[in-house]
C-alpha cells in the first residue's frame, strides 16, 4: 500500500463519515438498503449492505449506490443479483480499494 497507515486511516475515517445512505435498483426504481457495517481491511474499505425487496416474483438487482451526507452520489456499481422472494433478503459486500495511481 503506497499510503502511510495514518493517511489510509484518514481516508477510511472520511469515507465512514460521508457515507450515509445506500440504495439498490430493481427495474427503474431505487430502494433504500440497510448499511450493516463499514470495515477496513488492508487497503480496502468494505461495506456490507442488506436488501429486503418486498416482491412476489424473482427480480434482478441491477445497481448498488452509496450516497454522502448531502445525498450526492458517492459510489455506484452495476450488479446482476438475482433475488428469489423465498429468501429473506440479500447481503451485499461492496469493496472500495484505495490505491495511488501515477
Amino acid at each position: 500500500m503506497p499510503f502511510s497507515k495514518k493517511a489510509f486511516k484518514g481516508l477510511v475515517s472520511h469515507a465512514r463519515r460521508e457515507i450515509s445512505t445506500a440504495k439498490y435498483k430493481i427495474g427503474t426504481t431505487n430502494y433504500l438498503a440497510t448499511i450493516n457495517s463499514i470495515e477496513e481491511k488492508d487497503s480496502e474499505l468494505v461495506i456490507y449492505l442488506q436488501f429486503n425487496p418486498d416482491v412476489k416474483n424473482e427480480v434482478t438487482i441491477s445497481e448498488v449506490s452509496l450516497y454522502d451526507t448531502s445525498e450526492e452520489l458517492f459510489y455506484n456499481q452495476a450488479e446482476n443479483i438475482k433475488f428469489n422472494p423465498l429468501n429473506e433478503g440479500v447481503i451485499c459486500k461492496v469493496t472500495i480499494n484505495f490505491k495511488e495511481v501515477s
